[in-house]
């Protein structure tokens, strides 16, 4: 007899009976479906959802939210993945159809067979595998208002983000999970481990952290070295040592900086690894080094090498010309599977500061037309950012949390002599085109756990930015015409260029001020700004905190600001004489 399923039978059964129950091979355990006393073939809402468990799928719940919102995921062979409606619907579809037409038809096995007819009859005609089918796809539809407690009820105990079962980067030893095997990284060793023997450990990924490639490791470092995304690096940061006009072949007036090629790999795996370092949140910035104020001119290399960051990781990229990190609506394609963004080419006037809760807290979502939910800190995506300009940050903490690479004009002054990076004289392909092979593929993931081992073995390296600092020093208090002023105080410090500055005495602060109108005498009817004394001293006061140096280090107790560094040193026919003193 043709078993028939029938909706009112669930209905009435507890949620604790629907997940006692076991379904024998006779009720048909796969069946969803059924027919209702008018005839019409239906879907069941509880069977559908035992089924979804069976086959994998659980929520995933965010408690940080007192409404406790939640997300539908499946676990298979080791790997988890988002779902939503429109692709739980696609996985039950297309698990029945990848089954036999015969399981349905009256002579076959009858496994799937549902009688027509809402009655046990003999000889009764079925629901075909097409009937049967077609239903799903057009009618299997999940409300998450309507049944979210029901789907929440009937699975299995949720999971919270901090209690997924994840494979786990640490500040010792990375995971990359390929098509093939899982590169184990340590700061003394790159090993390929095959899945099955990472059976002892947390070892759950999402989907999207795997890349498709079948990988090999290369022995050899020198030879990783050589790959093209490497090379591309290397010139990338190379150092202009002479003057174009001095050297008959372009390419002889730059030459490679290990130094500033070491802070270009520590932070490309920082930026690789998963590890989240709650007390120390860093963005690495790729920068413009060369380019003089207002004329900053980009195609330098640094988006190529920051979005590469895609292949290796769930990526997205929001352009920076019109990014406001307050605004919520910004991080919105954030997913819980996300692991880094590329905020690419900011303005000039962007406001790093309102990147730090970001950087530092738990990470907050707020998806257009959907829940917003919370990434603990130790799991949140991190951030980097390219940029034509010198980013200005505010004291201490704000220099703790940038790591900055300039990169040279190379590659640009390539491009403005009539050659291409892809030219045969240069690169010979281009990157992560149709012509970059499987063994350029696997030198560029080779060279990636390089960069890796090399910040685990030495955290972040920072190389010398002075200069870029000052750049952005003086876009900051002049913006682009740059009047000397600002240049000329950093170097009264740099070069100790007036007595008793950089010691316990002191000068008189009207001192500086009479030095400078001395100096620029010729040039005070077009500098307007720094003629009000007021102005003046601020912008000596901002400057100096601003390079990391201290304002009257002995009253730093009392806060930061000019006024809380005030120092009298004297008064003068009842006028108070302010001092000055700099330590660097």
């Amino acid at each position: 007899m043709t078993d028939v399923i029938i909706k009112s039978e669930l209905s009435s059964m507890s949620v604790d009976d629907v997940m006692s129950t076991t379904w024998s091979e006779d009720k048909k355990s796969d069946v969803i479906w059924y027919t209702n006393e008018k005839g019409k073939l239906k879907i069941d809402t509880i069977r559908t959802l035992q089924f979804l468990r069976k086959n994998g799928f659980n929520i995933l719940m965010d408690k940080s939210d007192r409404r406790a919102n939640w997300d539908i995921i499946k676990v298979e062979d080791k790997q988890i993945k988002q779902h939503d409606m429109d692709t739980i619907r696609g996985f039950v579809y297309e698990y029945f159809n990848d089954k036999p037409s015969e399981w349905w038809d009256e002579e076959g096995t009858q496994k799937y067979g549902v009688s027509k007819i809402p009655m046990d009859k003999e000889n009764e005609q079925t629901w075909s595998k097409m009937e049967v089918i077609n239903h799903i796809f057009n009618k299997l539809v999940f409300s998450q208002t309507m049944i979210g407690f029901q789907i929440k009820s009937t699975m299995n105990k949720p999971f919270t983000i901090s209690t997924l079962p994840l494979m786990e980067d640490r500040n010792d030893e990375v995971y990359l999970p390929f098509n093939n095997k899982i590169v184990h990284i340590t700061p003394d060793s790159i090993n390929a481990i095959d899945y099955k023997d990472m059976s002892d450990r947390n070892n759950l990924i999402w989907e999207s952290q795997k890349r498709s490639h079948n990988i090999s490791i290369e022995e050899e470092k020198m030879v990783v070295m050589e790959g093209l995304f490497s090379q591309f690096c290397r010139k990338s940061t190379s150092s202009k040592v002479k003057p174009l006009n001095e050297v008959s072949n372009w390419k002889e007036a730059f030459q490679e900086n290990d130094d500033v090629m070491k802070s270009l790999m520590t932070s490309y795996g920082y930026m690789i690894s998963h590890f989240n370092n709650p007390s120390k949140p860093v963005a690495p910035i790729y920068m413009d080094g060369d380019s003089e104020i207002g004329m900053e001119n980009g195609r330098n290399g640094k988006s190529l090498v920051m979005l590469s960051l895609k292949y290796w990781k769930e990526t997205i990229s929001s352009s920076g010309k019109d990014f406001n990190p307050n605004q919520l609506g910004n991080w919105g394609n954030v997913t819980l599977d996300t692991k880094f963004i590329c905020i690419n080419d900011i303005r000039s006037d962007f406001n790093f500061e309102s990147l730090y809760d970001r950087l530092s807290d738990d990470f907050e979502v707020r998806p257009l037309y959907s829940n917003k939910f919370v990434i603990p800190s130790d799991m949140k995506p991190k951030i980097g950012i390219t940029s034509n300009y010198p980013i200005v940050t505010k004291g201490g903490s704000g220099r703790h949390r940038v790591h900055t690479t300039p990169f040279s004009s190379y590659w640009l002054t390539c491009i403005e002599n009539g050659e291409n990076p892809s030219d045969k004289n240069n690169l010979g392909k281009m990157l992560f085109k149709y012509d970059f092979t499987h063994h350029d593929w696997n030198q560029f993931y080779n060279f990636g756990f390089l960069c890796v081992q090399s910040h685990l073995q030495n955290g972040l390296h920072y190389c010398d930015t002075t200069e870029q600092q000052k750049k952005s020093i003086i876009r900051k208090y002049e913006g682009d015409k740059n009047d000397g002023v600002v240049e000329w105080w950093i170097g009264i410090i740099e070069n100790n260029k007036m007595d008793g500055l950089l010691n316990e005495n002191g000068v008189h602060r009207s001192d500086i001020y009479d030095r400078f109108t001395s100096e620029f005498k010729d040039e005070l009817l077009t500098i307007l700004t720094w003629r009000d004394e007021t102005k003046f001293y601020k912008m000596l006061h901002g400057v100096t905190m601003d390079m990391g140096w201290d304002w009257n280090p002995h009253k730093s107790n009392f806060g930061d600001s000019m006024n809380n560094r005030k120092w009298i040193i004297d008064t003068i026919d009842g006028k108070q004489i302010q001092g000055v003193r700099i330590n660097k």
